[in-house]
């Protein structure tokens, strides 16, 4: 491939990654926003849950990388109560071996890209913007024991 056209492929891609993170960050509802409405502008969340409230939990994560993306939180009525962003470095900093374990590194990271058993552990990886990774392995206490970052 030549040098310029090379160049132009490069610039269209960051032109498309940065359209991309426009699109993601107008996705955010507005507030009073309806589990309806969310459902009618964004399509299905990639996981839904309830927290220790019972209230119900979305997450919405970039489906082709696996990373980045929003938590939100709904009241009983069914109205916008927190939309948060998951995988920021200070959540990943919280992690902490002998003390996290699945349940908080759901609210810390949302649902991981893949999971995998190696032995009597677990092994949660994210994806991470740039193209590296987080691996965070969880032993058969149920705590984390590991979290390796891979360029």
């Amino acid at each position: 491939m030549r040098p310029a056209v090379r160049c132009l492929t490069v610039v269209a891609g960051v032109v498309l990654l940065l359209a991309e993170a426009v699109a993601i960050a107008d996705a955010r509802p507005p507030a009073g926003s309806t589990m309806t409405d969310l459902r009618a502008r964004t399509g299905r969340p990639n996981a839904i849950r309830f927290d220790d409230a019972g209230d119900q939990v979305w997450e919405y994560n970039d489906r082709r990388t696996g990373w980045g993306g929003y938590v939100i939180t709904f009241n009983g009525d069914g109205t916008v109560r927190e939309v948060r962003q998951v995988r920021t470095p200070e959540q990943i900093a919280a992690v902490q071996p002998g003390a996290t374990g699945p349940r908080e590194l759901l609210e810390l990271l949302g649902e991981p890209h893949k999971m995998r058993f190696l032995g009597d552990d677990r092994a949660w990886e994210y994806c991470q913007p740039g193209g590296g990774s987080l691996r965070v392995r969880i032993g058969p206490d149920g705590k984390v024991t590991e979290v390796t970052a891979k360029p």
